[in-house]
């Protein structure tokens, strides 16, 4: 976990923090810093199927490339560019050419914040304390994803957290991937990084217009932690008020912690078929919990 807290212009702050969880898969890689040009960023990418993808981005972070991405116009369709040049996904096994990534975070530069979100991850943004704004899920459960999406579909189900102690399981789909090779694979993405350019890689970009006067806190989460927030039962697009507040209130790291004890509890699994037994998980199954955070401090309009 890392934290940085920098001056801007109008005497405005940013803090910027991160927290991980690397459970069974390790693939989770929360960023956060300042371009050459000054611009703020928090992201978190979520890699999945090999870790090809995963790692060759935090070699771009290691190599600095990936904060000069940060300061251009779209850094996904950067990145997507890199490791399609770089052949990421062509130098090894099947397992490698099904390697990708989301990417969801938030770029500020002056009184302008960027929203990018490229797969399941999310991002949320509160001005003042409310929430204004957050990312919609590029999964074949969005209907507006669906419609645009190329691909065929195959049923699978899911778990949505009901309460505080209940899960329940859902239907679901999963977007179904065939290469040149003919050879098939199942993602629960229509959206991610990688994959060899056979995914949809255009991110959905929100920008916002700040008033030096506002509060801003702007929280990015992997899966893992989304999937761990509770969702009303009538309605599983809608996050519970509480677990809003929640994201708002935590720093980063209590936040990813409050996620991780959520994966560790006994639950109550309500299933398709109507019964309801009880599951807890091993941390080895797991998802990881990766968290970015920026908290844009308002203008100190002291004499």
């Amino acid at each position: 976990m890392s934290s940085q807290l920098r001056c801007v212009q109008e005497s405005r702050c940013v803090e910027l923090s991160m927290a991980v969880e690397k459970n069974q898969k390790g693939q989770d890689f929360p960023i956060s810093g300042t371009t050459a040009s000054g611009k703020k960023f928090i992201g978190v990418f979520d890699g999945h199927g090999s870790d090809a993808v995963i790692f060759a981005i935090r070699n771009m972070h290691r190599d600095g490339i990936l904060d000069s991405m940060m300061d251009q116009e779209n850094p996904v369709q950067l990145i997507q560019k890199k490791l399609i040049d770089d052949d990421v996904c062509k130098k090894a096994s099947f397992e490698a050419k099904m390697s990708g990534s989301t990417m969801t975070g938030a770029i500020l530069e002056g009184n302008t914040l960027k929203i990018v979100n490229c797969g399941d991850s999310r991002t949320f943004v509160f001005r003042n304390g409310t929430l204004e704004f957050a990312t919609t899920e590029h999964f074949a459960g969005n209907l507006a994803e669906r419609e645009i999406s190329p691909y065929k579909f195959l049923s699978a189900v899911n778990f949505k957290a009901i309460s505080e102690t209940e899960l329940e399981q859902i239907s679901a789909d999963y977007v179904i991937v065939t290469n040149s090779e003919d050879k098939s694979y199942h993602l629960a993405l229509t959206r991610a990084l990688g994959h060899n350019g056979l995914v949809n890689p255009v991110p959905d970009i929100h920008t916002l217009i700040l008033d030096p006067k506002d509060e801003i806190v702007v929280v990015s989460m992997s899966d893992g932690g989304t999937d761990m927030l509770i969702c009303d039962e009538e309605n599983q697009d809608n996050i519970r008020e509480e677990d809003i507040r929640m994201i708002y209130e935590l720093s980063s790291e209590d936040l990813k912690n409050k996620i991780q004890e959520r994966w560790g509890q006994t639950w109550r699994v309500k299933l398709l078929s109507g019964k309801t037994v009880e599951q807890q998980w091993n941390k080895w199954d797991f998802d990881d919990v990766g968290v970015a955070r920026m908290v844009i401090h308002p203008q100190d309009t002291r004499p």
